[in-house]
């Protein structure tokens, strides 16, 4: 499984359109959590955030939100923002065309949000100016690998610590594969970069 822990600037620049990075005067960092809300998961990082003053943004999968109506309601009530990750996680590449874009409106329609993104990051080459006029596409700079089998706590620790800088998109995850580091990891970012005079904040769809 290959994919940039850090993406490239060239990438950035060449797909413009979507939202790598927030410029940020200030010290502020943007958590994204993909693929919940997640039974036992998506309560603990609610938790560790409260603790800690921050916000962030989920993405969430409609089939998700309709499973874990109460986690997706406390998500918003504890002020986070929810935007869209599909109805189900389907890849662009490997999906019918009509059957992926009814996915992303059927997940907007449950998310109640204009912030899409993309499973796997990819969307289909048919279509992908329409769906970039219609939603925000929000992508990431930094991918500690939480959802890597060949990747532990220690080494997704040290992805983040080497290259998070202000305005960085950080991407997590609520989902199996993630469980058994998530919550170390995002213990750690909190405690660090909090120390460090960090703000964790949402993505805001009307300022990004």
């Amino acid at each position: 499984m290959f994919y940039f822990h850090k993406i490239p600037s060239f990438i950035q620049k060449v797909y413009n359109q979507r939202q790598w990075q927030v410029t940020a005067e200030d010290k502020s960092l943007f958590l994204t959590f993909d693929d919940g809300p997640h039974p036992s998961l998506t309560p603990k990082i609610l938790d560790l955030l409260s603790k800690f003053r921050a916000k962030v943004t989920f993405f969430q999968l409609g089939s998700k939100i309709e499973a874990y109506p109460s986690l997706h309601r406390r998500c918003l009530d504890e002020g986070h923002v929810v935007g869209n990750h599909g109805y189900y996680h389907l890849d662009s590449v490997k999906t019918p065309l009509k059957e992926f874009i009814n996915n992303i409106e059927y997940g907007a329609l449950i998310s109640n949000s204009t912030l899409y993104r993309p499973a796997f990051g990819r969307l289909p080459l048919r279509r992908k100016k329409e769906i970039l006029n219609k939603y925000k596409v929000v992508m990431w700079d930094i991918m500690p690998g939480d959802f890597d089998v060949k990747q532990d706590t220690k080494s997704c620790v040290k992805v983040l610590k080497n290259n998070v800088t202000r305005g960085s998109i950080i991407v997590l995850h609520e989902n199996e594969r993630a469980k058994d580091k998530v919550i170390d990891i995002l213990e750690w970012v909190l405690k660090k970069y909090s120390k460090e005079g960090y703000q964790f904040c949402c993505l805001d769809p009307y300022h990004i």
